[in-house]
Parts: C-alpha cells; sequence; structure tokens
C-alpha cells in the first residue's frame, strides 16, 4: 500500500478528478467545502462512513480506500480482520487473475525465479 497518507491520497485525487472542494462536499452531503478542506490538509480525519461515498465521487476502490484509512487511523483493526482473510481490491484481483489465466498454481509456494522476475518488472 502506498505511503502516501489518506490526506495527501485524497488531496491527489481530487486534483487528478478537477472537482472543487465545493463540488465534492455537495456529493457527500456536507453543507460547505471547509470539510473537504479540512481533509485534504489531514486536519480531520475522512470518516469511515463516508468512505464509500467520497470513492464513488473520486471513481476508485473502496476497499482499497478503506483499507489505507484503516492502516493509518487504526492499525490494529486492519490487523484483526486480516488475520480472517484478507478482502483484496479491484488492483489485487486483477493480478491474481492474470497469474491464473498465466497458469500459475497460486494453490502452492511460488517458483522463486517467478518471483524475482516479477519484482524486475515492478522496479
Amino acid at each position: 500500500m502506498s505511503k502516501v497518507s489518506v490526506a495527501g491520497y485524497i488531496d491527489q485525487l481530487i486534483k487528478l478528478s478537477g472537482m472543487t472542494n465545493a463540488e465534492l462536499a455537495s456529493g457527500l452531503k456536507y453543507s460547505n467545502g471547509n470539510m473537504v478542506s479540512m481533509l485534504r490538509r489531514g486536519q480531520a480525519k475522512l470518516p469511515k462512513t463516508a468512505v464509500k461515498d467520497i470513492a464513488e465521487l473520486l471513481h476508485i476502490d473502496p476497499v482499497y480506500l478503506m483499507r489505507k484509512v484503516l492502516q493509518e487511523y487504526e492499525p490494529e483493526v486492519l490487523e484483526v480482520l486480516d488475520r480472517k482473510g484478507r478482502v483484496l481490491t479491484l488492483g489485487e484481483e486483477q493480478i491474481l487473475n492474470l497469474f491464473e489465466e498465466a497458469g500459475v498454481d497460486l494453490g502452492k509456494e511460488l517458483d522463486p525465479a517467478l518471483i524475482g522476475r516479477v519484482r524486475q518488472i515492478l522496479g
């Protein structure tokens, strides 16, 4: 997961979207853009109850955003959830699907040579 903070990530996504703080606030049913501004600067935490809506408005995977929120704000909760089986983000699912389509047996330990090649590709 990216080392960028939740605030930094939200700020980057809003910039890329071209939305104003007021537009995003309206989509989140906030009365004005002040709360969005505070989220972007890290002066307020993104409420977990807003993750789904903000992810939809910014066209990102809500599972990824929730994992990021939990990792930063409540890592102990994420640790408990991950012990029972990690919920995959869309990107993680796509990677697994690519391996399965290529005939890689994900039911056993991966060949170290394959791991090395993947690491080279990812840089």
